[in-house]
């Protein structure tokens, strides 16, 4: 899969540390490697997507030579969670006028409701993939070794509840691909 981008403009990442975010920002670098993307990570108290973000852009850098930039830490403790998705991208795209294009990793659920369609500044590439099918690209690009690293969970923030949605689909994809699921997180 091939995500167009250009190079000497500004693009924006949500990088969750989960499965999902991490090919997307693979995808994103592997053809332009000196492509100026700078991650962000919702994230607010109850989750630590933060804690899991850093390391993959880490282990990027390192085995690719890449320079891809820590993530920013986005979102507003105080605001429900229906609400911290779009205030974060609001404060994202206002406070960071640079950037030319949002991508968003988000992918469809195999039993949920219809995706919603990107913004015209949001770009979801896998809008109608669902994780079996980000799985077997992660597969497919040789990244099975960033599996260790993702962290799915909503209830907990190290280790897998099993029974959230995040757990239950990404339990589901790797069953559905065949694979056994070797990350702990």
């Amino acid at each position: 899969m091939y995500i167009n981008i250009s190079l000497g403009k500004q693009y924006g990442l949500l990088l969750s540390g989960g499965l999902s975010s991490s090919l997307l920002l693979y995808l994103m670098m592997k053809d332009r490697p000196t492509a100026r993307v700078q991650p962000f990570t919702i994230s607010n108290a109850s989750e630590n997507s933060i804690l899991y973000a850093n390391p993959i852009i880490d282990y990027f850098n390192s085995k690719f030579g890449w320079t891809i930039p820590h993530t920013i830490k986005v979102g507003n403790d105080l605001l429900p969670e229906d609400q911290l998705y779009d205030s974060s991208l609001l404060f994202i795209l206002k406070k960071h006028t640079d950037i030319v294009e949002l991508f968003n990793g988000s992918n469809n659920s195999p039993d949920g409701p219809p995706p919603i369609p990107s913004r015209r500044k949001i770009k979801k590439p896998f809008l109608f993939f669902t994780k079996d099918k980000v799985l077997e690209l992660i597969y497919n690009e040789g990244l099975d070794d960033i599996i260790d690293l993702t962290h799915s969970c909503t209830i907990q923030s190290v280790g897998r509840c099993g029974h959230c949605r995040n757990c239950t689909v990404r339990s589901w994809a790797f069953s559905t691909v065949g694979k056994f699921d070797t990350g702990t997180n």
